[in-house]
């Protein structure tokens, strides 16, 4: 259920993320609920956006299962983007979403999303589906405490929703497209309090806190040492929770890439280059090298302080099997899968330990551990 997931990974849904999603633990399948933000795609002549949008949803159903909820936003679909009955089409997407018997619930925006056209779907959306709704909120809309108490009035009117059936993320996006005063642990830390005395009066449903620290490139270093990447967005949750008269606030990220990154293309041509990356607390690790030399990286990340520590999972394990040699010429989408799983696996285990440590626990009912993973209903891989 969704008031018992700890964790909301923000995934795009191409083909390595979908992998991923396969192959969660049943652990990490309890403590979190997914935020697809769909890719964007450009359409040829023999296909349609509705074609597009109904294979999407029968993939991540396979991967993700009916059992658990799920958030699907569209918010970077503009109101041009219609389905063959002229509806924006996000209500195409919550269509098929009802055939795959999906847990669903819709994300809205604001107007500097795709704007009122989108938020009247998702109202009708959360009118049909009795689940509410998420409003995801931009650094913009939530930094500056006029507009945003202007922005919260908009939204919950135009979704016709009370705030008590209403998610609210409060999206810091790249951290990195940031000035650097802003992006600092302590700036971030005192917007978020200050956005959090005209948020709580609403009485939300939930809060989550959402960023990321992943650069949009990565250039090597030399001798193709690893980049040790701050994550400044779990650094400022962490001190959120150490607020115990807050009410509790969940965590989500990115992952493995930056919001900034394209949906498809901008690699400037050639094959991507090698790159594996492993959270480690606060910190993240990236091994970046050559295209042909993937099996390098990951023996280097094996090599790294703590990674043989951590929590085993099916990407680490991944990792590891190609760093013993036991690998063969594969594409990217292979590497995405065994880091967006790792990244995953471990955060959920570490945001759940937080949780725990400064006993913020207390007031909710986890869900539990299923034996069989491969239980939940439509679930199609298997191994």
């Amino acid at each position: 259920m969704l008031q018992s997931a700890l964790y909301l990974p923000m995934i795009r849904g191409r083909e390595g993320e979908i992998n991923a999603i396969h192959r969660l633990s049943p652990l990490a399948r309890a403590r979190i609920a997914l935020i697809v933000d769909l890719p964007t795609k450009e359409i040829g002549p023999a296909a349609s956006l509705d074609q597009y949008v109904s294979s999407f949803v029968s993939e991540i159903a396979a991967a993700w299962g009916t059992s658990r909820s799920i958030y699907l936003d569209m918010n970077r679909y503009g109101p041009e983007q219609l389905d063959r009955h002229q509806r924006h089409i996000v209500e195409h997407l919550f269509e098929c979403a009802r055939q795959k018997r999906l847990q669903a619930v819709p994300v809205a925006g604001t107007d500097r999303g795709p704007g009122i056209t989108y938020n009247k779907a998702i109202a009708g959306i959360a009118a049909s589906d009795s689940r509410g709704a998420a409003l995801r909120l931009p650094y913009e809309d939530f930094s500056d405490p006029d507009v945003l108490k202007n922005v919260l009035v908009t939204a919950l009117k135009e979704l016709n929703l009370a705030a008590s059936e209403v998610d609210l993320i409060l999206d810091a996006g790249s951290l990195e497209a940031m000035p650097t005063s802003q992006a600092s642990e302590e700036h971030l830390l005192a917007t978020v309090l200050e956005a959090l005395e005209v948020i709580q009066p609403h009485g939300f449903r939930s809060l989550i806190f959402a960023g990321s620290s992943v650069p949009e490139s990565l250039p090597a270093l030399p001798d193709d040492a690893p980049r040790i990447i701050e994550r400044v967005e779990l650094r400022v949750w962490r001190q959120l929770l150490r607020k115990s008269q807050l009410p509790l606030i969940r965590f989500s990220d990115t992952g493995v890439w930056s919001p900034r990154q394209l949906d498809s293309g901008g690699g400037g041509g050639g094959p991507a280059p090698a790159r594996v990356r492993i959270p480690i607390s606060d910190k993240q690790v990236f091994f970046r090298a050559e295209a042909t030399r993937y099996l390098n990286c990951c023996q280097e990340a094996l090599k790294y302080p703590g990674v043989r520590d951590l929590p085993r999972c099916w990407g680490l394990d991944a990792i590891a099997g190609v760093g013993r040699g036991g690998t063969r010429p594969e594409a990217a989408s292979t590497w995405v899968a065994r880091d967006m799983n790792t990244h995953i696996e471990l955060t959920a285990r570490l945001v759940e330990q937080e949780l725990r440590s400064h006993n913020r626990l207390t007031d909710l009912s986890l869900a539990p551990i299923e034996a069989d993973p491969w239980s939940q209903e439509l679930l199609g891989l298997t191994e």
